[in-house]
């Protein structure tokens, strides 16, 4: 229990829950002994896609997601644990695959109990073809209370660049603008501020890619984190064992989700965020950021980080920078980072002795338990009951009608879209494929039949805590005919306003658009500038290496010449100094016959001299 209650503590204390006092010893026993529990081929992660019916991130401009080359396995065959959190609306959310793209292959992403959001119902994403491989279309939560469904055109570029005014209050959160339809257009809504509920997070209105167009979700509240269910360990099959007849997978590994935000990325191209050690700067180029990046950037919206950020801003003003301290410390040593697999995670946790000094950088290793566990620990957030076997047998019914419900929304997107001539997707540039001007009367919203979707919960009544919504007056029944009739008039007079403001709104557009194409041009100026200033840096380096080449050479061939010179000047000094001995010699040989020469007259001394 010494294990538990640490972790549960230290996670609510990364989130500004309050937390008990504890132990700090871990217990190596709270921990599955053996990697035998788990079925043979089958490696259950710490790292990985985050199920995208738990959360999603608001993205501005959606595009395409990126193709793969193989196509997804069949589905696995899985049944849902024996235990759920407690709660009216808590369902169980089958699993799907996913692409890894450092194994260059597909892993599970196990289903998860999901306190489902009022009043929605969740559309699953599903592995679509085209373009010479395989495409995911995201799923979202839309509004049970939508009588029909339609597909937009693509939407003109987000005009997003977060709040216009100052908070009117310590407790208020910003919601960003969007394009509406209206009449035959798109017109742009700016955000607002909306008051801040502790115990909701507000997830504001987007569109979502599918190959028929783009689906609109209007804003709703969710849930905290901590409070929306129980998220289940991913897993990668090394060898198809979900193949094999009667093969039935059930998820025992349960993420902690108080423990993810301290590990928690996005990847906007995937619509979808990620946990665990997404540090390094591979992961970078691969487009999976921060969270508190991807929310504090021009790309998009993060509901939870937007929710979370006031939570720790009234307890910890420095929350935001020991998270960016954390992140570069990570991305810096690799040896701090979570581990990826839950037996890594139990070796290390099992060899660990936690003094005051690393229960933090042990807690945020600490990315799963066994659900078993959670149940039994009076300190976690949520309580857990018994699912029955008549209930889990409902629970495998509905999760058949689940996937038959993804196919239909397959089938009948591909058919609408193969209907048309052009799909309604970006550019092949991969930018915004959009314009402030009106669209073609060809491409006009589709309207297809409503979605009914297994899981899904009824319409709150009033949400809980003070005010959460603010009731719209479009919403509101009509009290009398009266009043009916003045809701017409105003609607009528904002949409003529709207219309007005859609012009100047359609200027401000190509300003800004061209204002991004002056800063592309200048950037690439000095982008070339720079190449050339390199080059002008290279080519001199290179002539003066050509000169000290150049000067070395004639320095050898002067050393050479003075080597010459001198073995001449030897030489010519030997043959004077030979000269000079012979020129002794033969003057000691003469006077040495002189000496020798007898004294006579003098009318024979040609004849000796001529015999010596």
């Amino acid at each position: 229990m010494g294990n538990w209650s640490l972790v549960i503590a230290l996670g609510g204390l990364a989130l500004g829950l309050p937390a008990r006092p504890v132990s700090a010893q871990i217990d190596p026993g709270g921990l599955p002994a053996t990697a035998t529990e788990f079925p043979e081929g089958a490696q259950v992660l710490t790292r990985g896609p985050v199920h995208e019916a738990f959360a999603e991130p608001v993205v501005y401009d959606p595009r395409p997601s990126p193709v793969v080359p193989k196509q997804p396995p069949p589905q696995v065959e899985e049944v849902a644990p024996d235990q759920r959190p407690e709660g009216t609306n808590v369902q169980w959310i089958p699993g799907y695959w996913a692409w890894d793209d450092s194994r260059e292959d597909f892993l599970w992403v196990s289903g998860l109990w999901r306190d489902v959001p009022p009043g929605r119902q969740w559309v699953p994403g599903y592995w679509g073809e085209g373009d010479g491989g395989y495409r995911w279309v995201p799923g979202a939560w839309t509004a049970i209370a939508q009588q029909d469904v339609q597909y937009y055109p693509t939407p003109p570029a987000s005009l997003e660049a977060g709040p216009s005014s100052p908070p009117p209050s310590p407790n208020s959160v910003w919601t960003p603008g969007y394009w509406n339809w209206q009449g035959d257009r798109f017109v742009w809504r700016p955000g607002f501020w909306i008051v801040f509920q502790p115990n909701w997070v507000w997830v504001p209105a987007h569109y979502v890619w599918t190959p028929n167009g783009y689906l609109f979700v209007d804003g709703y509240w969710d849930l905290p984190v901590v409070r929306r269910g129980t998220p289940f360990a991913p897993v990668y099959f090394a060898q198809p064992i979900y193949r094999q007849p009667q093969f039935v997978y059930t998820p025992t590994i349960s993420l902690l989700a108080s423990v993810m935000l301290t590990s928690l990325f996005v990847r906007p191209s995937y619509n979808q965020y990620y946990f665990g050690d997404y540090y390094a700067e591979s992961d970078n180029r691969a487009g999976i950021v921060p969270w508190y990046s991807f929310h504090h950037g021009r790309r998009g919206y993060d509901p939870m980080f937007a929710h979370y950020s006031v939570v720790q801003a009234r307890s910890d003003p420095r929350w935001l920078d020991r998270m960016h301290d954390d992140y570069r410390f990570r991305r810096e040593h690799p040896e701090a980072r979570p581990p990826h697999t839950y037996i890594e995670q139990q070796r290390i946790v099992n060899r660990t002795t936690i003094n005051n000094i690393n229960v933090t950088n042990v807690r945020n290793l600490v990315m799963a338990r066994p659900i078993s566990q959670l149940a039994t620990n009076p300190d976690q957030p949520l309580r857990f009951t018994r699912v029955d076997a008549a209930r889990r047998q409902e629970l495998t019914r509905q999760a058949e009608q689940f996937r038959e419900f993804r196919q239909q929304r397959l089938k009948q997107e591909h058919q609408a879209a193969s209907s048309r001539e052009r799909p309604n997707v970006r550019d092949q540039a991969g930018l915004p494929a959009n314009s402030p001007n009106p669209p073609s009367p060809g491409d006009r919203p589709r309207r297809v039949g409503q979605f009914r979707s297994p899981i899904a919960a009824p319409v709150a009544q009033s949400l809980p805590g003070p005010n959460p919504v603010r009731r719209s007056l479009d919403r509101e029944e009509p009290r009398n005919e009266a009043r009916q009739q003045r809701l017409e008039q105003f609607k009528t007079q904002r949409q003529s306003t709207e219309q007005l403001k859609d012009q100047e709104q359609r200027r401000q557009v190509e300003q800004l658009k061209a204002q991004r194409q002056q800063e592309q041009l200048e950037q690439l100026k000095a982008q070339q500038q720079r190449q050339h200033q390199l080059e002008q840096l290279k080519a001199q380096q290179q002539r003066q290496h050509q000169l000290e080449q150049l000067k070395a050479q004639q320095q050898r061939q002067q050393a050479e010449q003075q080597r010459g010179q001198q073995e001449r000047d030897q030489m010519k000094a030997q043959r004077q100094q030979a000269d000079q001995l012979k020129g002794q010699r033969q003057q000691q040989l003469e006077q040495k016959a002189q000496q020798q020469r007898p004294k006579g007259d003098g009318g024979d001394r040609p004849q000796r001299k001529k015999k010596d």
